[in-house]
This record gives structure tokens, C-alpha cells and sequence, in this order.
């Protein structure tokens, strides 16, 4: 026991303790590690959830054609659509929704990722028959 100064030393307890610096390098290591795992799954959860804009707006497409022939009794074609079909279809962003081709007893439709968007090369169809179908299935991948 020291009175220098008339003050008392103290000493640590040994059961109070900080964590080492390679103790904390484990646990960022480990951090990173499960990060690299999870990012994959989570960037293909994002790109399917963002493929629902496409069979939405193709559900959407299809509902609307279908309406048309009740009242027409054909389906619009690609001429007519612009003013008929697309403005029922604004504020879908990754996708374009050309009508392939459409006469009196069928259409086809395709959604389209537009160019420079993440979705860029997605390409989904429907028919009269609400046929919904992805021609990029590993689009996701």
C-alpha cells in the first residue's frame, strides 16, 4: 500500500476486463462473412419482388383488353393501344408493355425491362387466355 501524495492506489479487479483487439477482429471477420452469404439472397429476393410490377402490369393489360372486346368485339392492337391501353399502365417504371400482336380472337403482350434499368432484359407475355409467362426465368438468378 502506497500514501503517497496521502491518496490510496487502486488496483483493477482481474474479473473486469475489456475485449482484445483480436477478439473484436473475430467478430467483424464473422460480420463480413455472414454479409458475403446474405447479399445474394437478399439482391434475388429485391429482383423478384421488383418482378411483380411486370405480372402486375400485365394483369392490368390483360383486364383491359378483355374489357375492350366485350365492347368491340376485338382486341386492340399495337396502333391503337397508345391512346387506349398505355394510360391505364403509367407508373410502371422497369417496364414497357408493347402489344405484340392482336386481332379479333387474340392478343399477345409483353412486358419488357426498359433499357438501363436494373430489370433490363426481363421479358414476360399474356395472352387472351391470361397465359402469364416468363421467357426469362433465370433472370433472378
Amino acid at each position: 500500500r502506497s500514501d503517497v501524495g496521502g491518496g490510496h492506489v487502486k488496483r483493477k479487479s482481474p474479473l473486469v476486463r475489456g475485449f482484445t483487439l483480436i477478439e473484436i477482429t473475430i467478430v467483424v471477420v464473422i460480420m463480413g462473412v455472414l454479409a458475403a452469404i446474405a447479399y445474394p439472397m437478399f439482391s434475388k429476393y429485391q429482383c423478384r419482388a421488383k418482378q411483380t410490377e411486370a405480372s402486375s402490369g400485365l394483369k392490368t393489360l390483360y383486364m383491359a383488353q378483355d374489357s375492350y372486346r366485350g365492347r368491340n368485339d376485338n382486341y386492340v392492337d399495337a396502333a391503337a393501344a397508345p391512346a387506349i391501353l398505355y394510360p391505364i399502365l403509367m407508373g410502371y417504371g422497369r417496364y414497357t408493355f408493347p402489344i405484340v400482336s392482336a386481332d379479333a380472337v387474340s392478343f399477345l403482350a409483353r412486358a419488357e425491362g426498359r433499357m438501363g434499368i436494373d430489370m433490363q432484359g426481363d421479358l414476360w407475355t399474356v395472352n387472351e387466355h391470361f397465359q402469364l409467362v416468363n421467357l426469362t426465368p433465370n433472370h433472378c438468378q
